[in-house]
């Protein structure tokens, strides 16, 4: 190590070589030592002894420029510092460049560079990289840990500092674009119904064995030119097995339960699917099986429309009446049956006078309830009850023939009534019951006042019942006559009987009748005729008559 000013002084010889020597010595230890020359040139190289860096004197020869640091223990260079290298190039022995590094930091390679499982460190403390120390794995550590993977199988993310791991897609436009995530499948022969999304969330079960709990699937349902459309899917897994829990299809109708949506809405537990679908200005709410339809208002069932079209309210009974049950019933056939315990069953009324109920048949009007003032009146009808024939028969009796009392009382005596296959559609078979099981026992009606009936046989009858208006249509088992005793009506007149407007009648006997002679209304007095106008005439020519019908 030597240091020299570099200026040979005019001297004797011995110290002029010796002046010279101390020169050379110092040109070759470049003149090194603790500190820097007392003399120094520009371009002057000088290596620091106390530092270990190789320096050079800058062309203003006033300060020094750092080249290299030196590791004297391991004998090597330590770094090359450069603040302004346009390119730099390490070279293989035959001249080929190894490496480059071009202005602005632009790293090449001549071919592959090996790390050899080594880290990729990004960050000033060392504790972000990125290593590829497992074969066919690289691992991007943040803080020290591994967050990210890239193996054979995909990408993982974990949230090894147990926060929440996630992906943002983050958009700073100040326009009207979102972030988009992508999944393409690029198949050289696309089919419909190809999967192309699979999104599966994952987790374990408690043998620690991971389960796909939930799936979302993208699939293409047509993948024809022109008329490409596609289907969206979420399954859940359920006792071992992934099952279909909602679609969308590419017409847009959504199933629940059901991958094949017939409506807008179509909600499915495998055996019902019920929809909600508007379509051709027509609001849908049902199913297109064979299964009825109810509401339900907190959890409880309101109103039901069962297969065959009834409506029931507070009830699932399509005849409550008949059932003593509390509801009301709205047949397919146009019957209104209601039944209640506590107020009115019916209530009609309107805000001025006027009709309240028509009664119309055949199209045409036959009667009606209405109101004026205070007074209600019952126009075109007649008060009627029930009667049976003692043999209950169901022979041949023409309208208006009147009918005389007996004593015996009508009896409707009911067997029981069975669960039946009707019952099981409509969903009104209770737990722990069958079909044939019996729904309601059997059981005889209540009858305080009607009594059996007969065609009355005796002249002056005072026992008239009433006027056969038809058979009872109701199916019972029955044969139940509906008989008129008060009100407007029709009654038969036998042939060759003449009969006048205000004639006062009774019976003839033969199931007819005829003028009681007098004007006095008596114990035999049916009724009071209030036209001639003959309405029918019979086979056996005998004819009826309006006439209104006295209290029988």
């Amino acid at each position: 190590m030597s240091q020299n000013d570099f200026t040979i002084a005019n001297q004797t010889f011995p110290n002029t070589r010796a002046d010279i020597n101390s020169a050379l010595q110092a040109l070759a230890s470049t003149s090194s030592g603790s500190s820097a020359p007392s003399t120094t040139f520009a371009n002057q190289f000088f290596y620091n002894t106390t530092s270990n860096l190789l320096q050079i004197r800058n062309e203003d020869n006033d300060a020094f420029i750092t080249i290299a640091e030196l590791d004297q223990t391991s004998d090597n260079v330590e770094y090359f510092k450069s603040t302004a290298i346009r390119l730099a190039r390490v070279e293989f022995e035959d001249g080929d460049d190894a490496l480059s590094i071009a202005d602005g930091g632009a790293v090449t390679v001549s071919t592959s560079l090996d790390m050899n499982g080594t880290e990729l460190f990004l960050d000033a403390d060392a504790d972000t990289s990125i290593t590829a120390d497992t074969d066919d794995t690289i691992h991007f550590k943040i803080a020290g840990s591994d967050h990210i993977q890239f193996d054979a199988n995909g990408i993982t993310v974990t949230d090894s500092d147990s926060s929440q791991p996630r992906m943002i897609l983050k958009n700073t436009n100040a326009d009207t674009g979102s972030s988009f995530l992508d999944f393409i499948k690029d198949s050289a022969s696309p089919a419909d119904n190809d999967n192309l999304m699979v999104l599966r969330n994952i987790g374990d079960n408690d043998a620690g064995e991971t389960v796909a709990y939930v799936t979302l699937l993208g699939r293409s349902g047509d993948v024809t030119d022109g008329t490409e459309n596609g289907r969206f899917h979420i399954e859940t897994y359920v006792d071992g097995a992934n099952a279909e829990r909602l679609c969308i299809d590419s017409t847009g109708n959504v199933g629940i339960g059901t991958a094949s949506p017939a409506g807008k809405l179509a909600v499915s537990d495998g055996t019902t699917t019920t929809e909600l679908n508007p379509t051709g200005g027509v609001g849908f709410i049902g199913n297109r099986s064979n299964h009825p339809v109810v509401m339900q208002v907190n959890a409880s069932e309101k109103v039901r429309i069962d297969t065959s079209g009834n409506m029931m309210i507070g009830t699932t009974n399509t005849n409550p009446t008949n059932s003593n049950v509390v509801g009301t019933a709205i047949r397919d056939a146009g019957i209104i049956i209601c039944n209640g315990n506590a107020t009115q069953s019916a209530v009609f009324g309107r805000t001025n006078d006027g009709a309240i109920v028509l009664f119309t048949s055949a199209g045409g009007q036959e009667g009606s309830i209405s109101v004026s003032g205070s007074t209600v009146s019952y126009n075109g009808g007649h008060l009627s009850r029930w009667g049976r024939l003692p043999d209950d028969s169901k022979p041949t009796i023409l309208k208006g023939t009147v009918m005389s009392n007996l004593d015996a009382m009508i009896v409707w005596d009911y067997p029981d009534e069975l669960y039946t296959e009707e019952d099981k559609t409509e969903d009104q078979i209770p737990e722990g019951k069958s079909i044939g099981d019996v729904k309601k026992p059997a059981y005889t009606a209540n009858n305080e006042q009607r009594n059996q009936i007969k065609i009355s046989d005796a002249e002056g009858d005072i026992n008239v019942a009433g006027l056969f208006v038809k058979w009872d249509d109701e199916i019972d088992g029955f044969n139940d006559i509906d008989l008129a005793m008060t009100g407007d009506m029709v009654i038969r007149i036998a042939k060759g009987t003449t009969v006048q407007r205000g004639d006062l009648l009774m019976s003839a006997g033969d199931g007819t009748a005829k003028p009681q002679g007098d004007d006095i209304v008596r114990s035999k007095t049916i009724a009071k005729v209030t036209s001639t106008t003959v309405i029918n005439t019979y086979a056996d020519d005998s004819f009826v008559v309006p006439c209104v019908v006295m209290a029988c």
